[in-house]
């Protein structure tokens, strides 16, 4: 999802060049190939870091996970934001968030 995002403001999503996975460990190889250490370096080199309070909707927030990587989602204002669950989208309150990115338009693009 965060993906899309970056896509659609305007900026080249990286992590495609990386390979194809299916798993989460797949994933931490492809972040790897890449030459990141994590999806968190890969967005610094990328993105502005931000407060997490300081979020505005349509930045890329990390939220804590059960995974070896933060669970990306989009804030939408509110102290809410968009992510995945169980396999769908859902919109949730955020009560705790590991990072935060400013993700900017690129020339005409917009969100």
């Amino acid at each position: 999802m965060a993906a899309c995002l970056v896509k659609a403001m305007g900026h080249k999503v990286l992590l495609v060049r990386f390979g194809a996975y299916r798993t989460v460990a797949g994933a931490l190889s492809a972040i790897r190939r890449g030459g990141y250490a994590s999806v968190e370096a890969m967005l610094d080199e990328r993105f502005a870091r931000i407060p997490a309070a300081s979020a505005l909707p349509g930045d890329i927030l990390a939220l804590p996970s059960e995974l070896p990587f933060p669970a990306l989602a989009i804030y939408v204002g509110n102290g809410a934001a968009l992510h995945s669950w169980q396999g769908l989208f859902t919109v949730s309150r955020v009560l705790t968030s590991e990072a935060a990115w400013r993700v900017p338009p690129v020339g005409g693009a917009h969100g």
